[in-house]
């Protein structure tokens, strides 16, 4: 039966599309409202662990089968598919296997986000999505009454209940938190920053060999940490490398760099981490979306 209250969702991307499934699949009246003119993702790839893997199917059965409709797992390269339910291997500063890490059932898994958005859209009515309404204020009503949404172009609407999934510079958590939890929660540096690369796998392969480049790796050492996986059913291999340093020059939130900073963070690392530095190419590209508190160096291949 349907459900005696309606919902507003602010964001139509990954987390409002796959909450307005959930709430659909329970007859509960929803609405998303999205600022573009259209569904879109920003990003590259998303990673789920095996805990939100099996999840998914609780939220609604469909979530699932399309995410293991278009992710990239080990077994997609041929005479790897042992490594179906690895999660990782662990990697010492000196090459060596410090371990496998399993994760079971699903392993490590990767897609593209754009490509998991599109599938997506398919779950929910088009009467459920307003585009181009970009939300300036709420206004929560007395009593019952249900809460007012404003909008950037002069519309409102009315919904007993509203739930951000607008990112992470959201309106509603504006109006959620009071002004000193607001700004504690305002992005910042967290003491570490990262380059990354997505390298075609015959470069990667080159790099550091092929059962690297084709089993999910973890690379420690002191002070950073790298990590490397295939990604594109195994035809590309996403790569990023990680520094704690508690202090990040200036206020923009990605910016060039060149071998030489790699070397200089990266120096104390084993062979593998330095053949993946020797094939990151040049010139650099900027990432204008990057995680909370944390800062990139993005370092992208051009062909």
């Amino acid at each position: 039966m349907a459900k005696q209250f309606t919902v507003a969702i602010i964001g139509g991307g990954i987390g409002g599309l796959t909450l307005a499934a959930g709430l659909l699949k329970r007859n509960i009246p929803v609405t998303i409202y999205e600022a573009a003119p259209l569904f879109q993702e920003v990003g590259l790839g998303l990673s789920i662990g095996p805990a939100a893997h099996r999840a998914l199917p609780l939220i609604e059965p469909a979530l699932r089968r399309i995410y293991d409709s278009l992710i990239t797992t080990h077994a997609d390269s041929p005479g790897f598919e042992r490594f179906r339910e690895t999660w990782c291997e662990v990697v010492t500063p000196d090459d060596q296997v410090l371990m496998e890490l399993k994760a079971r059932p699903s392993g490590q898994t990767t897609v593209r986000r754009a490509d998991f958005l599109d599938a997506l859209v398919a779950l929910i009515p088009p009467e459920r999505a307003v585009f181009g309404k970009r939300l300036v204020r709420l206004v929560e009503g007395e009593g019952e009454e249900a809460v007012m949404l404003e909008f950037e172009d002069g519309t409102t609407a009315h919904a007993d209940v509203v739930i951000g999934c607008d990112g992470i510079r959201s309106t509603v958590k504006q109006f959620v938190l009071s002004e000193e939890e607001y700004a504690r929660a305002t992005p910042r540096y967290s003491g570490m920053y990262g380059y990354r690369a997505v390298l075609d796998m015959p470069d990667m392969v080159a790099a550091v060999g092929e059962h690297r480049a084709r089993v999910t790796t973890l690379y420690l050492g002191k002070g950073v940490y790298g990590v490397s996986y295939p990604i594109a059913r195994a035809q590309q291999a996403n790569v990023g490398l990680y520094v704690l340093r508690e202090e990040w020059e200036g206020e923009e939130w990605v910016k060039p760099a060149g071998k030489e900073d790699l070397r200089g963070d990266l120096a104390h690392m084993g062979g593998f981490v330095q053949g993946l530095i020797d094939v990151f190419s040049i010139p650099f590209s900027f990432l204008f979306y990057i995680l909370l508190s944390f800062r990139l160096v993005i370092i992208e291949r051009r062909s």
